[in-house]
């Protein structure tokens, strides 16, 4: 969905794009379309961005007790510990109503 607010790009392929003399894709063709921006001034997005963590975290419980879980258990981890740390920045934040 385009809301027309924000525009997300992955880092790598933004990079890439900068770097390269010719640019053979337009850079429209590398936004990611299915982002979602949770800005760490919303006030909601501590408590947000912790549901998140912790959905993730329920998740790697249960893939512990199902044998021959083919998801990386140790990646969902990382990625957990990355959404409460960003959680943790968003707590520290001066928070304001979304616009």
């Amino acid at each position: 969905m385009d809301d027309g607010k924000y525009v997300v790009f992955k880092r790598t392929e933004l990079d890439g794009w900068m770097d390269r003399h010719r640019h053979p894709v337009s850079l429209w063709d590398l936004v990611v379309k299915d982002a979602t921006v949770i800005r760490s001034q919303d006030v909601f997005a501590p408590p947000a961005l912790d549901s998140y963590a912790n959905a993730i975290t329920v998740a790697i419980e249960v893939l512990k007790i199902e044998e021959g879980s083919a998801l990386p258990v140790g990646d969902l981890q990382k990625i957990a510990d990355y959404f409460h740390a960003r959680a943790a920045e968003a707590w520290l934040t001066d928070r304001k109503i979304p616009d």
